[in-house]
């Protein structure tokens, strides 16, 4: 068949369909368009367009935008249902699998009490996580930052420092290495070390930690709050920062640990370092920590 009579048939077909129409219907003539063949369907659309009266296109122009920006904003709907359903889906397995990973944090059957008191935590049973957040953020916030955060971390200096700072400036010149210690009226300790010790004091509080860490510090958070948790720095300066220095500050926490025995009697679960291994003689370590009135006071 000739291009000429394929086009004759086709422009037959064309009109045919163009007064089935009557209109068009749009919507039918979108189920039509869309059985035709890719190559095919243009040049229907330039026949159908062609039959029609000149007086009519404007209308039918209006009448095709309309429904093409109607059919964009329902694909364009649907796509976001679509696109929020997955999210939905993904946090939900998220969670699920959070909350899985949070279930093991303890053994159910061979820690059953820290496993009872981390889950009532996590799954807020009698809102005792928010009571819990609560008692954190009002203790953070009156440890480090009132009545200002530079007074209130220069209170929580040791004695040895304090005379020398004389505010911001003075304080803002050291290095926030150091030595730092949280403890209640109890007598159990936490001795900590750290490049940053006022990072570090925040991150243990921190709500991801709260939810997933084990530690014994945490799990005392968890179950009691901070109402009666208290918080000093030992040992503060730029000489803990050097890299000469940095075992000292590794053997001045192993030492502290041991004095503070937080160990049996606190929330540090081991030593990092052993003061066997460190080199240092422990008696001078003694001495220097006497001199600094950082030892723990001998009932």
């Amino acid at each position: 068949m000739s291009m000429k009579n394929k086009e004759k048939n086709l422009s037959i077909r064309g009109k045919k369909l163009y007064n089935f129409l009557n209109g068009p219907s749009l919507v039918i003539f979108e189920k039509v368009v869309k059985v035709l063949p890719v190559e095919r369907r243009e040049r229907l659309v330039k026949i159908l367009l062609s039959d029609i009266p000149d007086e009519r296109k404007p209308i039918l122009k209006k009448e095709v935008q309309e429904y093409i920006a109607k059919k964009e904003k329902r694909e364009r709907e649907e796509q976001r249902k679509r696109e929020r359903e997955i999210k939905e889906q993904l946090k939900r397995e998220e969670e699920r699998k959070r909350l899985d990973k949070l279930e093991t944090l303890y053994c159910k059957e061979k820690d059953p009490n820290n496993h009872a008191i981390h889950m009532r935590y996590v799954n807020n049973t009698d809102n005792k996580k928010r009571t819990v957040n609560l008692s954190v953020n009002k203790w953070l916030s009156e440890t480090f930052y009132r009545p200002t955060e530079t007074e209130a971390k220069i209170n929580l200096l040791p004695d040895y420092l304090k005379t020398s700072i004389k505010g911001y400036h003075h304080l803002q010149r050291l290095e926030p290495v150091g030595i730092y210690r949280f403890y209640n009226d109890e007598g159990m300790s936490y001795i900590g070390q750290s490049k940053d010790v006022w990072s570090r004091a925040l991150d243990h509080l921190s709500p991801s930690t709260l939810e997933s860490s084990n530690g014994k510090l945490q799990q005392y958070v968890r179950e009691h709050g901070c109402d009666n948790l208290k918080f000093e720095i030992l040992v503060y300066g730029d000489k803990l920062k050097k890299s000469s220095y940095g075992k000292l500050r590794k053997h001045l926490e192993a030492f502290l640990i041991q004095e503070y025995d937080s160990i049996n009697n606190g929330w540090n679960k081991k030593t990092e370092h052993t003061l066997e291994e460190s080199g240092f003689d422990i008696e001078e370590t003694r001495r220097l920590c006497e001199s600094w009135g950082i030892l723990p006071k001998v009932k």
